[in-house]
């Protein structure tokens, strides 16, 4: 039987459905830091990148500070994750 070190698997947007949870916020931040509001489907593009990466594809000039907040506003986000159906 062959014995595993380890199992990597990624939790966000393969078991949790966290979509919702971190483009809210990140609509919210844009509306605040750059003053434009975009569609939710317009955002959608953006899953596929890290954090900081799409605030950069976005143009914000302070990032970590930008990265900071928009993380501060998933935490506080009320309906958070869910498990996709199934797990």
């Amino acid at each position: 039987m062959k014995k595993y070190k380890c199992v990597i698997f990624d939790l966000d947007g393969t078991m949790l459905d966290t979509e919702k949870m971190n483009m809210v916020p990140l609509q919210r931040l844009i509306k605040e830091e750059l003053g434009k509001d975009i569609e939710y489907d317009e955002l959608l593009k953006y899953r596929a990148y890290a954090g900081k990466k799409t605030l950069e594809l976005l143009e914000f000039k302070d990032i970590e500070n930008s990265y900071d907040k928009w993380v501060k506003y998933v935490n506080e986000y009320e309906d958070g994750a869910k498990l996709y159906d199934g797990f």
